[in-house]
Order: C-alpha cells, then sequence, then structure tokens
C-alpha cells in the first residue's frame, strides 16, 4: 500500500508513503488507490489532511516512466484525463480538505496540493512547490493550468509554469500559495488546530475561495497586457525551438477565456480539455523524449557517490584570482553557506571580484528571491587577501587565474606551500593538463581539476577532472563537494575540453 487512510474525532488523514522509495511518486497504481480513499469517504468525515511520511518530501510529481512511455497522443490524454478526474473529485468534496507540506511537491505533487482547499507549508528548507513540467517537454497535465491562476493571479502563475522554477515556503506563502507556515516541531498540533479552525468557519466554503487569485484573470485589459509580455519574454527565452513554454501560455490564455461560462464546473471542463490536449500532443514529441533524457542523466549526476561517500566535504574554500570566474565562483561557494578567502595580487583585481559576486546577488534582490540583509550576511562570508594569510586552515584551495599553463603552475607551487597537507589544489581550467600542474605542488594525489561554466551561478554541470594520481579520497570529495553546491558533477579524464 501506498497510500494510508486513518480517522480519528472524524477526520480523515490520507499519508502517502511509497513503499522502497525515498519519495512518493503519482503513478496509475498510487492515484488509483488514492481515488479509491477518496470516493468512499465516510458521511460523517469533517475534514480531510492530505500528508507525507518521507522526509522532506511531499510527492515529487507523475512517474517519469509513465511520461517516457508515452508513444500515442491518445495514452497521453487518457492518463491525463485519469488525473483531472481523480483531483476533480477531491477538489469537489463539501468538506474541508488540507494538504500538509514539509518537503518537496512537484509536479503531480503541486497539482494534488492545488486541488485542496487549502495548504499549510513548514519552514523546513527543503520545501519546494511548482510546476516543472516544461522542463520535461510538456505542460502540467492534471489540472495545474486551470488552478493555480486562479489561487494566485494570472502573472505569478504563468511565471511559475513557464519557467518551470519552484517556489520556497515563505514565497509560497507571501503569493498565496500556502494559508500559514508552521515549524516542524509540534507540526500535528498546528495542523489540527488550522483544521479545527477551518471547520468551524462558515466563510472559509469553496465559493469563497475560488478565483482569490486578484482580478487579472478577469480585467480584459489586464490580461491582454500580461500575455503580450510573457510572449516576449518566452520568445526570448526559447527562440522558437521548445514548444512547451508557448502551448502552456496559450492553455492559460485560453482557460482566462473559459471563466466567461456560466458555470464553475463547465469552465472548470472546458479548460481542462485544453490541458490534456496539449499534454498529449506534448508527450510524444522528441524534443519531449530528448528532455526526458536529460532529465534521467541530470538524475544520475546528481546523486553520483565515489566510494562509501564518506569524503570530508570542504567548508573553507580559498580562490585564486579574483577576475569575473573568482568572483562568480565565490558568490556560489557563499551563497552555498561555504566560507571563502579570495586572493589576486592586488586590491583592485579583488575589487572587481567582490563586485562580480556583488553582482550576481543583486539580481536575486531585483528578483525578490532574496532579501538585502540575506546578500550581507553572504557577501560578509567573502574575506579578501593579497598574500597567503588565512589559508593556514583551508579544506580546499581553487584556482582561478587566466589560461596560461607556466602562471597557473607558479600559482599552484605557491600555494601547495601555504596549506595543510589534506587541502584539495583544484583547477577551474577547461583545456589545459592537470597532470602537468600536478607535477609542481607537494603532494599530486590532491590534485584534482574543478572546471566551472560561466555563468556559474546558472550552469548546472561541474567538470571534475582526474589524473593518474589523483586520490580515490580527493575524487569523492569533490564529487561530494559539487553536490553541496547544487551542480551535477560529471568525472571526465584529463584531456584538452
Amino acid at each position: 500500500m501506498a497510500v494510508d487512510y486513518k480517522e480519528e474525532n472524524n477526520i480523515a488523514t490520507i499519508t502517502f508513503d511509497a513503499l522502497d522509495s525515498k519519495v512518493n511518486v503519482l503513478n496509475a497504481a498510487v492515484l488509483e488507490e488514492f481515488l479509491g480513499i477518496v470516493v468512499q469517504l465516510s458521511p460523517s468525515v469533517r475534514a480531510v489532511v492530505i500528508q507525507s511520511a518521507k522526509r522532506d518530501i511531499f510527492i515529487a510529481g507523475a512517474d517519469i516512466k509513465d511520461i517516457e512511455n508515452i508513444t500515442d497522443p491518445s495514452d497521453g490524454k487518457a492518463k491525463s484525463q485519469a488525473g483531472q478526474r481523480i483531483f476533480d473529485k477531491l477538489e469537489d468534496l463539501p468538506i474541508p480538505t488540507v494538504a500538509v507540506i514539509d518537503g518537496a511537491a512537484l509536479g503531480g505533487g503541486c497539482e494534488l496540493a492545488l486541488a485542496c482547499r487549502y495548504r499549510v507549508a513548514t519552514f523546513n528548507p527543503k520545501v519546494r512547490i511548482g510546476l516543472p513540467e516544461v522542463n520535461l517537454g510538456i505542460v502540467p497535465g492534471f489540472g495545474g493550468t486551470w488552478r493555480l491562476p486562479r489561487l494566485v493571479g494570472l502573472q505569478a502563475a504563468l511565471k511559475m509554469i513557464l519557467s518551470g522554477a519552484p517556489v520556497d515556503g515563505p514565497t509560497a506563502l507571501k503569493m498565496g500559495l500556502v494559508d500559514r507556515l508552521y515549524s516542524q516541531v509540534g507540526l500535528s498540533q498546528r495542523v489540527r488546530e488550522f483544521v479545527e479552525g477551518v471547520i468551524a468557519s462558515p466563510a472559509s466554503c469553496p465559493a469563497q475561495r475560488r478565483g482569490s487569485g486578484g482580478n487579472d484573470m478577469s480585467n480584459p485589459i489586464v490580461h491582454w497586457f500580461i500575455f503580450h509580455q510573457f510572449k516576449k519574454s518566452v520568445l526570448k527565452a526559447t527562440k522558437g525551438f521548445y514548444p512547451a513554454p508557448w502551448r502552456a501560455l496559450e492553455v492559460v490564455r485560453r482557460s482566462g477565456r473559459a471563466c466567461s461560462a456560466s458555470t464553475w464546473l463547465k469552465s472548470r471542463r472546458q479548460a481542462l480539455e485544453l490541458e490534456c490536449t496539449a499534454f498529449a500532443e506534448l508527450a510524444v514529441t522528441t524534443i519531449s523524449k530528448n528532455l526526458v533524457k536529460v532529465f534521467y542523466l541530470s538524475e544520475k549526476y546528481k546523486k553520483l557517490t565515489i566510494g562509501d561517500s564518506c569524503a570530508t566535504v570542504p567548508n573553507k574554500v580559498t580562490i585564486l584570482g579574483a577576475g569575473i570566474m573568482g568572483g562568480g565562483i565565490a558568490q556560489l561557494l557563499s551563497h552555498r553557506g561555504v566560507w571563502v578567502r579570495l586572493k589576486d595580487i592586488n586590491y583592485e583585481a579583488i575589487a572587481k571580484g567582490l563586485k562580480a559576486a556583488q553582482g550576481v546577488y543583486l539580481q536575486s534582490v531585483k528578483r525578490r528571491r532574496m532579501k538585502p540583509f540575506e546578500v550581507a550576511a553572504r557577501m560578509a562570508m567573502i574575506s579578501t587577501t593579497v598574500d597567503y594569510s588565512g589559508f593556514a586552515d583551508a579544506d580546499m584551495a581553487i584556482e582561478a587565474v587566466v589560461e596560461d599553463m607556466a602562471i597557473k603552475k607558479k600559482v599552484l607551487a605557491e600555494v601547495s606551500q601555504h596549506v595543510p597537507a589534506e587541502t584539495i589544489l583544484a583547477t577551474n581550467t577547461s583545456s589545459l593538463s592537470v597532470t602537468e600542474m600536478g607535477k609542481v605542488v607537494k603532494d599530486p594525489s590532491k590534485m584534482i581539476g574543478f572546471h566551472f561554466f560561466n555563468p556559474v551561478n546558472r550552469m548546472p554541470l561541474v567538470e571534475i577532472i582526474i589524473t593518474p594520481q589523483t586520490s580515490q579520497e580527493t575524487l569523492a570529495a569533490g564529487v561530494e563537494f559539487a553536490k553541496r553546491l547544487g551542480k551535477a558533477p560529471v568525472i571526465v579524464k584529463d584531456a584538452p575540453g
């Protein structure tokens, strides 16, 4: 059983807990099991709480294998419609339904939560709520294009759907995607109190909560302007090569027109037909199949481990070279909670590196992803020097100077004299021989290539270049460090390019 049901004091609790898996996914069997519970609820049940027994996971989404195996649009449409019908049943329950999100609620997991009348989340930093389907070359297929705009407003919904980027708990609360944020400590008690509160409040019925996302769905002028702006941004981002964002935009636009229908149910039916048709047609495209392969590869390398994966992950890192790349690396490391010591030959060069790091952070503030005080705290994790002071306790030293073998060997030879014997020595080279550089350091087994791509904060891969002398311990630490930085580590041999 992947779905557990309990009832206490006339409050039902549905718990997702997939057997032999770290995550919950919505495959056909799980959806049918869930539907069986929903349609057989006792008339005495006053409310339904939906939660997960998995740590840091609500529901990770639909089973990617189900999407991968769709080769006929009719099959894709049938699968989408099946999920839509189940979530419609959930939405139409005459009693309060509450999704408790204490981790990732993505794709179908987000759509299930949207079908609930209420959503509460926790302050857990692992909370991520979103609709990433466009990254697989499809559109949401279980009602997400219909429900999200009506909950949070057209502009916020389109931003989430078209980018595929999830939001954290505080952002979800601010935009109205969740109703409460609670501490993980005492969560069950807080949820019980919330449920009792909504049961006692007759004003919190579905009719009052529908369409609470604002006026941008019904105002034709605002509606036109928003879609006009998003069309431009989609064209700029995709250059016309990826159809999923365009179809998603069109589905949401035409769903807005369905709001003029005489009843809520008629509007929903029309909108969901648009959604499942788009889902089915996109799921069979070569682009979608290729993006699914990319997803599998990305997940493979994100989970990559070397040996027993008990390597010590660097927490204090020095960066040699404060140019655009050095500043970008410093920003990434500090953003991930790593203490950074940035070195260059003079303070003018260091100022350029700090400016590069600050610039990335300021973009996050501009996009409302960070607060100014958060930027100040992260920038404070970057210290600077023009000598080797502060290198005595470095766990890792990353060389990011110009692509010149003589200069890189000189820098690495110097730094190896000023760091402890256990310090990992890494070069950010894209083409020069790491083996050759290893000849000038005290311990070649600690030498490794650690190649970031530019811009560092956005590119998902890190090349980890090994030499015949690189130890397994050094490699394991490098892989785990890349994963800590949120990057996908790709191990490559020491060869040009």
